[in-house]
């Protein structure tokens, strides 16, 4: 049911080793993640929410991990959707639509909804009838910090905060520094970091930059195509989305202190697998499947 209103043989030693990794790749995730060790190792519930022709793309949690906003072309230009995890209720905040992806983000106290429009980023509350407050004049792809008080954006070639009440934009990267186009930006929740990704015609790069000193890190992955990347719940690892030669892309997860290979996330769908997002409490990941429109949708995976 649906409301509206305004406004995704082998020999004997391989028999006897491989039981032994699983055991030693599950007993680390526990104890960095808190992810039970069987489902690290093997499928994860993964179910669809929602589906059709519609590209329905950028999904983001709300707090308490139990709503999904997200951007959805239904009405032939995009809208912000707001629907329950579990089958339930959809919102569509009809009135305000958009040629391209807004790519909406769920403020941390819930109150607000941040979203790209009009090349600038605006924020509105998710309750009443409030018009949208233009806090940028360019930009895409905001993030909320973890106190709500800023969002980092992706600029034309690099990323920007701001103050989410308004006020001067400054740099948190320089252009080409590293090397690429600066996308898609990922607080970390401890809120000293952001995660993203440098893209060349030669590939991608995954970085972290510190907050406070501007300092940068590289991830030790090697040049690939990445479609996203985001902080698991303590900052300890990154989910990622890595394309591979076949046209498909894989869901995978790697520690940061160099403790383990990455190991794949077994989830739904064999095509593009896009817009990484983590719920709050670190329970859940959203992702986006491309077409074809048989298997298109946003997807949540279950990790606990």
């Amino acid at each position: 049911m649906s409301s509206t209103r305004s406004w995704f043989s082998p020999g004997a030693a391989t028999v006897l080793f491989l039981p032994a990794l699983l055991l030693f790749l599950g007993a680390a995730a526990w104890k960095h993640w808190g992810v039970p060790p069987a489902r690290v190792a093997g499928n994860l519930r993964t179910f669809r929410i929602t589906e059709g022709t519609a590209a329905d793309v950028s999904p983001s949690f709300s707090p308490d991990g139990s709503r999904v906003v997200y951007a959805s072309n239904r009405s032939g230009k995009y809208r912000i959707h707001i629907r329950t995890v579990e089958p339930g209720s959809v919102t569509a905040f009809s009135g305000h639509e958009m040629e391209n992806d807004p790519e909406p983000a769920w403020s941390p106290d819930g109150k607000s909804l941040a979203f790209a429009a009009g090349d600038g980023i605006s924020v509105i509350p998710t309750a009443g009838e409030t018009r949208p407050r233009r806090i940028t004049e360019q930009g895409a792809e905001p993030w909320w910090s973890p106190d709500g008080r800023s969002l980092v954006f992706r600029s034309e070639s690099n990323l920007m905060i701001v103050p989410s009440s308004g006020g001067p934009a400054v740099s948190l990267t320089t252009p080409n520094q590293p090397e690429g186009r600066h996308e898609s930006p990922c607080w970390s929740n401890d809120g000293k970091h952001v995660l993203f990704l440098a893209r060349t015609d030669a590939g991608d790069t995954i970085w972290s930059v510190n907050v406070t000193d501007r300092s940068l890190h590289q991830i030790a992955l090697p040049r690939g195509r990445y479609d996203s990347a985001v902080y698991s719940h303590d900052s300890k690892g990154i989910f990622y989305s890595e394309q591979t030669g076949d046209g498909r892309s894989h869901i995978k997860l790697v520690l940061l202190d160099g403790l383990l290979n990455p190991m794949e996330i077994k989830v739904a769908g064999a095509t593009v697998q896009r817009s990484l997002r983590l719920s709050r409490d670190g329970r859940r990941l959203a992702y986006v499947l491309e077409p074809p429109a048989a298997v298109a949708g946003i997807y949540v995976v279950d990790l606990k």
